[in-house]
């Protein structure tokens, strides 16, 4: 496959993809941190290019979508790169997804081709055969057709390369967070090598993960920032040079423990931004105000809108919905209900999340609108009230969802996990808030104690799952 990029002006992705992949050659682009196993930037650039040219044999062409799900493994992105290569668009499928989701997505993007783990085989065949797909499912490994077997039908190349590592960057994204692929062409781009896993959700891993491959950077959720500081101990900071904190609001507290433990050089900031909006929205300030996730990006007209008037704020220190305009994002593919419900007709993206801004347009995160607890004719934000929840000692980590209730709306009630060896009551969490926090933001709901928080496969904490927990206990 020769590809030639004399000029960005005469240069598609792929094409500078590849062209950089094998600029690096022997370095380290990717490590799985679960087996150990390293690949370099021209094993990986070999291998995508089988891979792309086999796409091509088989029939694929650009604007043929490829659909891409599985475990954070080294096979991973070497259908990502491939269809770079051929023009393809990808649609990023959450491993976890059942039945419905990924039916969602495969009947807007309609693939041609898809890339699963094996698991999850039966559910793509189900989904292609009731959607009338004439759909290819290539497995990673085992079943029918694997990624090395449809490879081998087509080019049997397999070269070999030495392995040299470089800067370590850890790759916790799932597949269809944005961030996952920023990661995978910024590498190459720079050189860097790429430490995810192929085993998910597992904390305890992560920590062995940062302690064996020291990684430089990294971007994780407020929910792991928790658990590493609880872990401080076990754990070597003393790797990385940047942490950037996404996902989710972190309160300030968590964030001065977590600075506390890093080198006084290393650079922990908050960022904001949206897989819609193909990454930041606000560009973090190193030395900005405590709390801030930074101010707007250039290319972005942002404003902030009263949700319940559709009025935008204009003064500082008043909260109210983000929406943004920008290049990045015009519309969802093949879906123009969704699309005319998320934008506003001069344009503007609705976030969905709120914010306000001080004088000096430092922007602050509060709450996805979607989580506002409505009691009465009032608004819970159930950050502010896990803030507080959180500073009790006793409390390791918290979340704060609405029941319903057919007189009041929803009441207010908390999810805690207890440190170890702690015997906070329910009655010490109510305490806490009737003496810090107004009347209507008070537990009504109750409290109720686990081992554990569900989480998503991204890390942020599952409020559904919560919401289900606190439903089916009895609350104190």
């Amino acid at each position: 496959m020769g590809i030639a990029c004399d000029s960005l002006r005469d240069c598609h992705l792929g094409q500078l993809m590849l062209e950089k992949l094998r600029q690096h050659q022997d370095t380290i682009c990717q490590i799985d941190a679960a087996t150990g196993e390293e690949e370099t930037y021209a094993s990986v650039a070999s291998r995508s290019i089988h891979l792309a040219r086999s796409m091509r044999a088989f029939g694929l062409k650009p604007g043929d979508v490829l659909a891409l799900g599985g475990k954070n493994h080294l096979d991973l992105h070497i259908p990502f790169y491939a269809a770079l290569y051929n023009g393809l668009p990808m649609v990023g499928v959450d491993p976890l997804f059942k039945y419905d989701e990924i039916r969602t997505l495969f009947k807007l993007t309609e693939p041609k081709i898809a890339f699963c783990q094996v698991e999850s085989f039966e559910t793509y065949s189900k989904v292609a055969a009731d959607l009338g797909l004439d759909m290819k499912i290539v497995t990673f490994e085992h079943g029918d057709c694997t990624m090395a077997e449809f490879i081998d039908k087509y080019d049997t190349e397999e070269p070999e390369e030495e392995f040299r590592p470089k800067k370590r960057v850890l790759n916790l994204s799932p597949v269809n967070w944005i961030s996952n692929y920023f990661m995978s062409v910024g590498g190459p781009l720079i050189g860097d090598t790429k430490v995810q896993s192929s085993i998910p959700d597992d904390y305890e891993h992560f920590i062995y993960i940062i302690n064996k491959y020291k990684p430089s950077t990294c971007l994780i959720g407020p929910t792991l920032v928790s658990y590493l500081v609880s872990r401080k101990k076990d754990v070597d900071f003393s790797c990385f040079k940047s942490v950037t904190i996404t996902g989710s609001k972190i309160f300030p507290a968590l964030l001065a423990k977590l600075k506390a433990l890093l080198s006084k050089d290393t650079l922990a900031v908050e960022a904001y931004g949206q897989t819609e909006t193909i990454g930041s929205v606000l560009g973090p300030i190193p030395n900005g105000p405590s709390g801030s996730c930074g101010r707007p990006l250039p290319i972005y007209a942002i404003k902030l809108v009263d949700p319940t008037t559709g009025v935008e704020i204009k003064e500082p220190y008043v909260t109210g919905e983000l929406w943004n305009k920008g290049p990045r994002f015009t519309e969802y593919y093949n879906d123009p209900e969704e699309t005319a419900l998320a934008f506003s007709e001069d344009g503007y993206f609705k976030t969905g999340d709120l914010l306000y801004r001080d004088e000096n347009d430092n922007y602050f995160y509060i709450d996805r609108l979607k989580t506002l607890i409505k009691y009465r004719n009032s608004h819970i934000l159930p950050l502010e009230v896990e803030e507080l929840i959180s500073t009790h000692p006793g409390v390791k980590e918290v979340c704060v969802v609405g029941i319903n209730d057919p007189l009041v709306g929803q009441k207010a009630a908390a999810c805690v996990v207890r440190n170890e060896e702690a015997s906070v009551t329910a009655q010490d969490i109510k305490d806490l808030v009737l003496n810090k926090l107004s009347k209507n933001k008070q537990l009504r709901g109750g409290v109720v104690f686990v081992d554990q928080l569900p989480l998503t496969s991204s890390g942020k904490l599952a409020r559904s799952k919560v919401l289900q927990l606190v439903s089916s206990m009895r609350t104190e």
